[in-house]
Formats: structure tokens, C-alpha cells, sequence
């Protein structure tokens, strides 16, 4: 794996009141894709298999996140919830994305645990997960191109780089050809 996982939270979370990067191997890809999983990697019809209470990632979907990685030698910020648990990166090893560990070069930082400890104070944050996703783009000095791939619309001023997938489908062909073009520009 690229990135060095944080420690484990008294929850068992990885601990992410940070931004996660790896700036020597970001270096050597050309563009980023930033990854959410559920209505990304899964969808409402294909739930692929469970993970405790949660979807499972669907192999007709990672097929699709394959196409893009192999033809856009992207690298891999990942966004998701996911992030936070150790037992998704067992998931993500067993769901076929080629080379996702060498591709992987950050975390996004978790602002719902800097919520909880008091550093935003206790309201919902809009476009949260768009704010984590520039606090990380700006703490990895990130200015090359880059996507988004995620079910919500949550990006605020990133939103530019969104490409939305739907819970009931999850990445189609179609958003994966999308993708490609735009980080191949």
C-alpha cells in the first residue's frame, strides 16, 4: 500500500482528523480519481456481497473503475466512508480493482470526527464532502486533473469535477467513458 494507514481509533475507525497523503507516489500519476464506494462501486441492483450490515462492492461495477484506472493511469484518493474501516480495505483486495494499493495516495480527512471532538461545533456541515475532498486536494498541493466519483452531490466549489453516479446503478459504462475523457485531457 502506498499511503501509511493512521492509528486505530478506541472505535476500531482509522483515526482521519487529517488528510492522508502520499506525495512521493502522487507524484507519478498523471491525474487523481477520487472514489466513493457505496452507489459508486454497488448499486440498489447489484449489492454484490455483504460486509456485516453493508453492500458489498459489485465485480460488473469494478470492472467499469478498472477501464478508467487502465486507460487514465489514475491515481486513487479515496472519500468513501470506507475509509474509515479497516475491514473495507479487505474488500477492496478481494473485489478485482487492479493495483487499487499502488494507486492509492491519500485519505480524505474525516470532518465528522473533528465535528465530534468540537472543531466545527455540532451543526451539518454543507458540502462536506466537498470540503474534505479540497482541504485534501489543497494539503497534497494537488494541481493536475483530477474526477470525482460519488452517488451524492455534497462537493460545494469541487463540484466542477463531479461525476455522479446513482444508488440504483451505481458507475455505468457511460460515466466511465465520461471520466476517462476528462482525465485524459
Amino acid at each position: 500500500m502506498a499511503i501509511k494507514l493512521p492509528k486505530l481509533d478506541v472505535n476500531g475507525e482509522y483515526s482521519l482528523k487529517a488528510s492522508v497523503v502520499d506525495k512521493e507516489s502522487l507524484a507519478k500519476f498523471p491525474c487523481l480519481l477520487v472514489l466513493d464506494c457505496d452507489g459508486v462501486l454497488n448499486s440498489n441492483q447489484d449489492r454484490g456481497k455483504k460486509i456485516g450490515n453493508y453492500r458489498g462492492l459489485s465485480l460488473k461495477l469494478t470492472k467499469f473503475l478498472n477501464q478508467i484506472l487502465e486507460e487514465t493511469n489514475a491515481a486513487i484518493l479515496l472519500s468513501s466512508t470506507w475509509r474509515r474501516y479497516p475491514q473495507f480495505f479487505e474488500a477492496l483486495n478481494k473485489a478485482g480493482i487492479k493495483d487499487w494499493q499502488d494507486r492509492l495516495v491519500g485519505l480524505t480527512p474525516n470532518f465528522n470526527s473533528m465535528r465530534t471532538a468540537g472543531m466545527y461545533g455540532d451543526s451539518y456541515m454543507p458540502d462536506q464532502r466537498g470540503k474534505e475532498i479540497a482541504r485534501w486536494l489543497k494539503d497534497a498541493t494537488w494541481d493536475k486533473q483530477f474526477a470525482i466519483l460519488d452517488d451524492q452531490d455534497d462537493m460545494g466549489h469541487v463540484k466542477e469535477h463531479l461525476f455522479q453516479t446513482s444508488d440504483r446503478h451505481g458507475l455505468t459504462e457511460e460515466i466511465a467513458k465520461k471520466v476517462i475523457k476528462n482525465l485524459n485531457r
